[in-house]
Order: structure tokens, then sequence, then C-alpha cells
């Protein structure tokens, strides 16, 4: 057998030893609530069995949905800007900590207060149901935060709500929010596990050893 063929057939037996990056992502949510709220989402941890974690990716999306009412009782005509709004926020107490700020934005171009606070009329509004998303992530390769992330059962996220609706623009302003939010987790895992020999390869691979006692044999 000559050199090349023995060094093709060590090429091969090398190639035995790559490993493929592979992921899979889990997912938990927190329905519509009242805030301000402190709650939990419980994902599966990485399973071990599968090869080496080496990356770990949060995505967490907030939602913010309710009602703004607001009235002007200035004696001028005003441009009232309210915000429907709510901080999302997810720690999962090894260092990675996602932050969204749902919102959702109306204007009122009111008149002077027309003697009614009824949030109608042309001094006041009302806008019922409206709602925002908004959508951050984060990433880690911490061995730390991998290690916390690897093993049998589960790992708790811990999620909270903020309201944080606002309203401005009128020096005189009655304002009436109705503020909710929920959270949606996805974590993804990224990991490294060795390939499994296709046929070609192990024939490959068997020539190689072949090759290699048949040359220690002409020694």
């Amino acid at each position: 057998m000559s050199k090349f063929m023995l060094a093709t057939a060590l090429m091969g037996l090398t190639s035995l030893a790559n490993a493929s990056t592979m992921s899979y992502s889990v997912h938990g949510d927190i329905a519509l609530t009242t805030t301000n709220w402190m709650n939990t989402i419980t994902v599966d941890k990485f399973d071990p069995t599968l090869g080496t974690l080496c990356k770990v990716e949060i995505k967490l999306i907030g939602n913010v949905q309710g009602d703004i009412s607001v009235e002007s009782l200035d004696n001028a005509p005003s441009t009232i800007n309210a915000t429907l709004q709510s901080q999302v926020r997810l720690n999962t107490g090894l260092g990675l900590i996602v932050v969204t700020l749902p919102a959702v934005m109306r204007t009122l171009n009111a008149t002077a207060f027309d003697g009614s606070i009824d949030f109608g009329g042309t001094s006041g509004a009302q806008w019922n149901n409206i709602d925002g998303m908004d959508m951050q992530a984060d990433s880690s390769m911490d061995a730390g935060v991998l290690a916390g992330f690897t093993g049998p059962g589960t790992i708790d996220l811990a999620v909270d709500a903020l309201g944080q609706s606002t309203a401005s623009g009128a020096g005189n302003i009655v304002t009436v929010f109705r503020t909710m939010a929920s959270a949606e987790a996805w974590v993804r895992y990224t990991y490294k596990t060795d390939d499994i020999p296709e046929p070609a390869s192990l024939a490959l691979a068997g020539a190689g050893v072949l090759a290699i006692a048949l040359l220690r044999r002409r020694k």
C-alpha cells in the first residue's frame, strides 16, 4: 500500500473524532396578569447525555395590554401623550438577565377643559384593550452558567412585571391606567456531540488499520 493511501486512511480515522454542533429549545410562559407581579417560569435543564453544552441563549417576549383614560383640566388646548407600558424582566440567578419594555402610545389633541371629567367629549379620551410587545435576548458561554443549566430536572427563571404607564402634555391632567403584562421565555441550548460514523467512514478506518499492519509486517 502506498504512502498516499496510508495518509488517506489516517485522515479517515481522524474524521471520526470530529464533533457536530446541534441545538434545541425549551419554552415557558406566564399569562396576562395585572401588574405588579412576580412569578416563575420553569424549564427543563440541558440533558448531558446528548453531548457537551457550549452555549445558553434566552429570548424573552414581554407583552403589555390594558386601557388608558385621560382628561385635560387645562383652560387652554393641549396635546396629551399617554403610554401604556410595563417592564418585564427575567433573571436566571446565574448572571443572565433579560429586560423588555413593551409599550403602546396614544395621543390626544385636547381642547380646553369641557367641564366634565368623563374621559370623553373634547378634552378627554379613552383607549381600551390596546397592546404592545417587546422582545430581547441574552446569551452566555460562561462555565458557571452552563453548569447551572445542565443536569437532570428543571431550572426556575424568576420573572417580574412592573407597571410604568405615563401621561404628559397638559399642566392639569387626570389619568387612569389598567396595565396587564405577560411573559414568554425560550431557552436555546447549543451543544456538541460526537458524530456517528457512516459505513463509508468505518470502511476507510478499517483500511487505515490494515495499511498500518501491512507496513509493520514489511519492516
